[in-house]
């Protein structure tokens, strides 16, 4: 069982619950009263397998800088109160200075279909991707 409150628990070999709940911008990890309860968290620890795969293909090191976030903090970083994120099923990651982004992205994309995953076009520092139904725009949709 996943210690949500330890900073250093890990949820899978390569992420921490640092990596999943962190929220810089207030200084602290998600809890209960952001909205993290047992369906969230199931779906961080499917985002985290999900991650570790993609981890494996990269064959590099990911730099997590959002997972989990909170409905009332997405805003606050550019997103809204109902996207992925709030559902435990997207992640943001670097692979800077390891790997260039655009490097990265051509790696992953022969993978989107197979593991059913989009990714989020346009992005130049960071690289989303999140198991949210394909839409109009694809599996490399536009925000």
């Amino acid at each position: 069982m996943i210690n949500w409150t330890n900073l250093t628990e890990q949820v899978t070999p390569n992420f921490t619950v640092k990596d999943c709940l962190w929220l810089a911008h207030w200084g602290r990890l998600a809890n209960e009263n952001d909205g993290l309860d047992y369906d969230i968290q199931s779906s961080i620890v499917a985002t985290c397998m999900l991650a570790e795969k993609i981890r494996t293909i990269l064959n590099c090191p990911m730099i997590v800088t959002s997972l989990y976030r909170p409905p009332s903090y997405s805003p606050l970083v550019g997103g809204t109160a109902q996207d992925v994120h709030t559902k435990g099923i997207a992640i943001d990651f670097t692979t800077l200075p390891r790997m260039e982004i655009e490097d990265a992205k051509d790696i992953i994309r022969p993978f989107l279909t197979p593991l059913n995953i989009r990714m989020e076009a346009n992005t130049t520092d960071w690289i989303h991707l999140d198991s949210a139904p394909v839409g109009p725009s694809g599996r490399e949709f536009n925000p």
